[in-house]
């Protein structure tokens, strides 16, 4: 060539970005060893593509490889992100990463309608508005980028699903959810291509061959004793019912299977009824509940040598445990009474008030004389309930009332705990009218110092004794049996004496 040159103005890429140049004017970049073409607006101007496109940035290439560029459901090929192509004959890949195609040529295929088969792998789709796009992207046919005509897949990214109106070719990997439709084409079989057998073995046996074509019958047969009454059932099952021979019960279905058992008797039993035997004989033990337990016969023989009554009662809550004679108006009992821990006589018109009934017999062996504390005690009225030990005196709104005086002549004794004897014991209750100790010894209150056998008499302090300064006829309950040399006030046995 001629060793001259014509040259043009030239300059970097940086110093063409703020040149714009007229309309028409040619430049050059040396940076990019293009030449730049001004419009008079442009800055920088507009590059050509170098020969092997290697500052190729963006925009359309239209050739017939690509004139359907644009993706369905989507508005251009721009609305893509890492969309790669891969051969199946070459491990070259064609990616679109959104604004260029990187590694364009494949490997032995200048175009690529020539390249073969081609598997579509990491489709992501930019723009979340549309709910479907076409996962089958190459036509063999026409050789285009675009929705596979001949069996193409449609995912709705809304539900996650796939479907397509035929599918053509094997599924290959796992299948994640339900796939519906008609297995049934040109080219694959009604069925499956083994049949299987369902088998059933155990106590129920029997079998069946499924191959998808149709629906299964199969007759289960149950193992002979196989079912055991309470390990495999619930419920009751009684196999017969018959009368025992003496025809006084009628058994009717009573050995029928699934059959209603219906007994009849010569009278009624049932809930409310009150039914009559002529001569009873039980073997074995007898309960009956109820409130009333009624025996109406001229003798009851009883071959038990011991009768227990109030059977259960172990906290000792019954107040009276014993025998009752009805006889009118105030019936007699013989009871044992918790209270007082003995056995009492007493008649009661209500059974719960009861009062002290004579007993009479001709030789009584016993203990009269002997008790914790051994005193001669009698009845009195008194105007009110007193403890055991309050010393009293005649006076009040009745016959006897606590002392409240200094050497009261007036004393009468002091509320027993427990007399040895008791006179007048009919004339009330312990309530209404305590015994009184007249003589013996009685536990008693006291206040101040008290020395074995000092003179007791009263005190200015309600029911209560002490020792005596002097002796005063007539004022003298008895004298003390034990020291007390407390503050306040206790009680210690005196032998009383009235003087």
């Amino acid at each position: 060539m001629p060793n001259y040159a014509v040259q043009r103005r030239r300059g970097t890429t940086a110093e063409h970005s703020s040149f714009t140049g007229l309309s028409g004017e040619l430049t050059v970049d040396t940076s990019k060893d293009v030449v730049i073409v001004h419009d008079g607006s442009t800055a920088g101007g507009i590059p050509m593509m170098a020969e092997d496109g290697s500052n190729f940035s963006g925009g359309t290439i239209a050739t017939q490889a690509w004139v359907t560029s644009a993706v369905q459901g989507e508005d251009t090929l721009a609305e893509m992100n890492d969309v790669s192509l891969v051969s199946a004959a070459s491990a070259d890949i064609l990616t679109y990463n959104g604004s260029a195609w990187v590694d364009v040529a494949l490997s032995g295929d200048a175009t690529m309608t020539n390249a073969g088969v081609v598997s579509v792998t990491g489709i992501t789709v930019a723009d979340t508005t549309d709910t479907t796009c076409f996962v089958g992207l190459w036509e063999s046919a026409t050789g285009d980028l675009g929705p596979k005509t001949d069996g193409a897949i449609t995912y709705n990214a809304g539900t996650g699903a796939l479907s397509a109106t035929t599918f053509v070719g094997a599924l290959t990997g796992a299948v994640t959810g339900n796939v519906t439709g008609n297995a049934d084409t040109a080219t694959s079989a009604a069925g499956w291509t083994t049949s299987r057998t369902l088998s059933f073995t155990g106590d129920v046996t029997g079998s069946g061959s499924v191959d998808g074509t149709g629906n299964v019958a199969t007759a289960l047969t149950i193992a002979t004793d196989s079912v055991a009454l309470g390990t495999d059932t619930t419920g009751n099952y009684v196999l017969s019912i018959a009368d025992a021979g003496s025809s006084n019960i009628t058994v009717v279905n009573g050995s029928a299977e699934g059959g209603a058992v219906t007994l009849d008797t010569t009278q009624d039993i049932g809930i409310g009824d009150s039914p009559t035997f002529v001569g009873l004989t039980l073997t074995g033990d007898l309960t009956v509940q109820g409130t009333t337990t009624t025996v109406d016969s001229t003798t009851v023989s009883i071959a038990d040598a011991m009768i227990q009554l109030a059977s259960g009662n172990s906290g000792a809550s019954a107040a009276y445990i014993g025998m009752q004679a009805e006889r009118g108006a105030t019936d007699a009992y013989f009871v044992w009474e918790e209270s007082s821990d003995r056995w009492r006589a007493t008649t009661s018109a209500d059974g719960t008030t009861h009062s002290d009934a004579d007993m009479q017999c001709g030789t009584l062996n016993g203990t009269a004389t002997a008790a914790q504390y051994s005193d001669l005690a009698e009845r009195y009225e008194t105007d009110q309930m007193y403890a055991a030990g309050t010393v009293v005196c005649f006076g009040g709104s009745a016959e006897i009332t606590e002392s409240t005086e200094l050497y009261d002549s007036k004393v009468a004794g002091v509320i027993s705990t427990n007399p040895a004897h008791l006179m007048n014991a009919q004339a009330g209750t312990n309530e209404t009218h305590p015994a009184v100790a007249l003589t013996g010894r009685v536990p008693c209150k006291v206040m101040g110092t008290v020395r074995k056998g000092d003179l007791m008499v009263t005190s200015a302090r309600s029911g209560v004794a002490m020792s005596a300064d002097e002796r005063v006829p007539g004022t003298i309950i008895g004298k003390a049996i034990q020291d007390y040399t407390d503050d306040g006030i206790g009680v210690i046995e005196i032998l009383v004496t009235l003087m």
